[in-house]
């Protein structure tokens, strides 16, 4: 039984193998590992199969079952096989765990249903033994009346005077070759309420108590059979799986168009024959060694191509599982041809279009020359958005350079030194432009418009850039990760339970013009104000200065925040994970008159 010997191995967990079903399975720790196949030994090797106590004693090599036996262990199973080994020749009943001392009361109690003792060996019955028939059962000894009186019953068992064994009436039961048919007419829910109502007598009260689930699982042990083994019945191994069993390859590890390095063996006219890394034989027809082959059939060779022991470049295009071996080919188109895992039923094959047409509208941007501008301002450079950051990098928050933008040449990039690490991203669009090089005469970003490069830094960044140093002279800025803060807030209600601590931080360079304002009310939390022109927007509206915005806060951090108002989805482009920009917020979404604060 490769179950029973398997089990064996668990005496000493230290060199046990696992099997490997998934090739995740190495990312699980080994404690939990062992944890499961223990559980498995227990769920399918007891419960579903059983345990032969006397073919554990006279075969150690498959008593590993029996260490998973409810209310044994390593320890007592040891014991159990050295006791009887040493006492007894055999036992002949689940009575005489207790009787000969092999066990205690409450180790019976909990271990009798998953030990069996058969009752009738290779030479039959022996009438001199006591062997009872409902010791090879998965009857428990406290239920061995119930099940006597649910055999007589099938049959109509007529007791003898002195009967010598009293699970004849079982004996009989199960040689009636219709059994199946006369259990199935018993009604148990009579016999039960009957036993039940004994229990409550003899208790006198107690809780409800019902044996009918005890019954019906007697009555399938009828029926099946003794111990009947309940696993599933041995499946014939498939060519795929003995593959991965002899290979160690999987669907995830070896596949189709997978790029792999091949060593000739041998060189014949229409194919080539060599070995891959893993020892599998690999074959390359003519027609897949060059795409000469398509030019002259007739005439092609492959030895004229390679010679053995040349190590080859190439790709798989099928896999044989029955003779283990692959086909490859070496032309240059499909050696670009990209390898493709097999999904899961959760893979997202959208996401994956999605994330492939971004790609490729990042390779066709990179390869975009910028166009050099005839734009003559202090602030503008001829750069990318990697150069803008380089240039800002050893500059104070608030510096700005204005730049070309990828979108073409009706558009300008603004970059905003916001903190350290932490850059905006300004798109301005252009219009009213005397040439395609020249600056537009009207300027916008968004809806708003501008006369020039000069207002837009004055009028839109630079009020930004004054908020955004008043945040970090503000005595309750404090930037740090929403843990590191909230381990602040909590050292904070200890100190001081009366109060409500709160803290303003920047977001971070993925959100640059977002501000975190966390605050204790019965636990952490964390709301998110945008950086305007005219102020800081909280809770839609929009204050002037960190004073009135925290001022305002005080008195009304017991209100729940408004839900967030979110876009229409025709207006959320695809590739925007994050937040809209701060101007977007203040132009498409301007907070009422009757709400700013002056």
């Amino acid at each position: 039984d490769p179950l029973a010997e398997y089990a064996s191995l668990c005496w000493s967990a230290d060199e046990l193998p696992f099997p490997k079903p998934d090739r995740l399975q190495s990312l699980v720790p080994r404690d939990e590992l062992l944890e499961a196949l223990h559980r498995v030994f227990v769920d399918v090797g007891c419960t579903l199969s059983g345990v032969d106590v006397n073919h554990c004693v006279e075969h150690r090599h498959a008593a590993g079952l029996l260490m998973f036996v409810a209310g044994l262990g390593p320890r007592k199973a040891r014991a159990l096989l050295k006791a009887v080994s040493t006492r007894l020749a055999r036992i002949e009943s689940r009575q005489q765990l207790v009787t000969e001392q092999l066990m205690g009361r409450v180790v019976f109690v909990n271990a009798a249903a998953f030990l069996f003792i058969k009752w009738r060996t290779n030479d039959g019955y022996d009438e001199r033994s006591y062997a009872d028939v409902l010791d090879e059962s998965r009857v428990h000894p406290e239920s061995y009346e119930w099940a006597r009186a649910i055999a007589k019953d099938a049959i109509d068992y007529q007791e003898e005077d002195e009967p010598s064994n009293p699970s004849r009436c079982v004996e009989a039961m199960l040689d009636t070759p219709d059994r199946e048919r006369e259990l199935g007419r018993l009604q148990l829910e009579p016999f039960a309420e009957e036993l039940a109502k004994r229990e409550r007598e003899r208790e006198g009260g107690g809780r409800p108590y019902s044996p009918l689930l005890t019954l019906e699982d007697i009555r399938r042990e009828f029926v099946e059979g003794l111990f009947k083994d309940r696993r599933a019945a041995h499946q014939r191994i498939r060519p795929v799986e003995l593959y991965e069993l002899l290979t160690g390859e999987t669907a995830d590890t070896l596949m189709v168009n997978m790029p792999l390095t091949c060593v000739v063996q041998r060189v014949q006219p229409d194919r080539v024959l060599g070995r891959v890394e893993n020892g599998m034989t690999a074959y390359i027809n003519a027609h897949n060694l060059s795409g000469q082959y398509q030019l002259d059939p007739d005439h092609f060779s492959c030895e004229d191509y390679v010679q053995p022991r040349q190590t080859i470049q190439g790709a798989v295009i099928s896999i044989n599982h029955e003779h283990m071996t692959l086909d490859l080919t070496t032309r240059s188109e499909d050696l670009a041809k990209r390898m493709r895992r097999h999904p899961d039923s959760a893979y997202d094959f959208e996401a994956e279009a999605a994330e492939e047409q971004r790609a490729r509208v990042r390779r066709a941007r990179s390869t975009v020359k910028m166009q050099e501008r005839n734009i003559t301002h202090p602030n503008y450079r001829h750069v990318s958005w990697r150069g803008a950051v380089k240039i800002l990098e050893e500059e104070p928050a608030g510096e700005v350079v204005v730049r070309p933008s990828m979108k073409g040449p009706d558009f300008l990039s603004v970059t905003w030194k916001v903190d350290t690490d932490s850059y905006h991203h300004i798109d301005v669009r252009e219009q009213d432009k005397i040439n395609p090089w020249a600056l537009g005469a009207s300027l916008f970003i968004g809806d708003t418009r501008f006369n020039d490069l000069d207002e837009i830094i004055a009028t839109h960044v630079e009020p930004m850039a004054r908020l955004c140093d008043d945040l970090r002279r503000c005595p309750k800025y404090l930037q740090g990760s929403k843990h590191e803060i909230d381990a602040v807030l909590k050292e904070d209600v200890r100190a001081n339970p009366q109060r409500i601590p709160y803290y303003l931080s920047f977001v971070g360079p993925e959100q640059p013009t977002k501000v975190l304002l966390s605050y204790f009310y019965k636990r952490p939390r964390h709301e998110y104000i945008a950086i305007l022109p005219d102020g800081f927007q909280f809770r839609q509206q929009v204050f002037a200065s960190v004073e009135r915005l925290a001022n305002w806060f005080k008195r009304h951090y017991k209100e729940a925040p408004p839900e967030p108002v979110r876009p229409a989805a025709a207006d959320v482009p695809p590739a925007a994970p994050q937040a809209p920009p701060a101007h977007q917020l203040y132009y498409h979404q301007p907070a009422p008159q009757q709400q700013q604060q002056q």
